[in-house]
């Protein structure tokens, strides 16, 4: 495994159509102790990468980026993750996040801790997409409200009645 980082390093060039394929016996796979440090690193550092992470050189951000270890044995630690997007290839040391949109409920409504409802409460419109979102995030097997909805019944309503909405 951190002899195929050593080759993406390298990013060798390739004519359109021309590719590359890597193959490995079973025997060989991950009999090496480098090579199955550096699979557990990799799975740990998928499973911590934010989703907010992007590459920078073209702004990729549906999460084709795979972290890889770098083994380097004049080094103090003797390795360190790179990320490499699938996109562009590019290698990266540290992946960029992107900001979180701005949060539709004024910070008066947190500090004062009292929400009145006949305020409004958002700072800009609520799309459809973002009413979905937030729709499908919602919990099962809770108690229907005043309203005598359940979150089921929300996420399964009609586009209609979620438009209504």
């Amino acid at each position: 495994m951190h002899l195929l980082t050593n080759l993406l390093e390298q990013r060798p060039d390739f004519d359109a159509g021309e590719y590359l394929q890597i193959n490995q016996s079973n025997e060989q796979k991950l009999r090496h102790d480098t090579d199955a440090m550096c699979h557990e690193e990799r799975v740990f550092a998928t499973n911590a990468m934010s989703a907010l992470t992007y590459c920078s050189k073209c702004t990729n951000s549906d999460h084709r980026l795979t972290p890889m270890t770098h083994v380097d044995k004049s080094s103090p630690s003797g390795r360190h993750l790179q990320y490499f997007c699938h996109t562009c290839s590019a290698i990266h040391c540290t992946l960029p996040l992107r900001s979180f949109d701005e949060f539709p409920v004024p910070d008066e409504l947190f500090q004062n801790h009292i929400l009145d409802p006949r305020e409004a409460r958002l700072t800009q419109h609520l799309t459809r997409e973002d009413f979905d979102y937030w729709v499908r995030q919602l919990s099962h097997d809770k108690s229907p409200g005043d309203d005598e909805l359940t979150y089921e019944m929300l996420q399964e309503a009609p586009a209609e009645m979620k438009d209504a909405l």
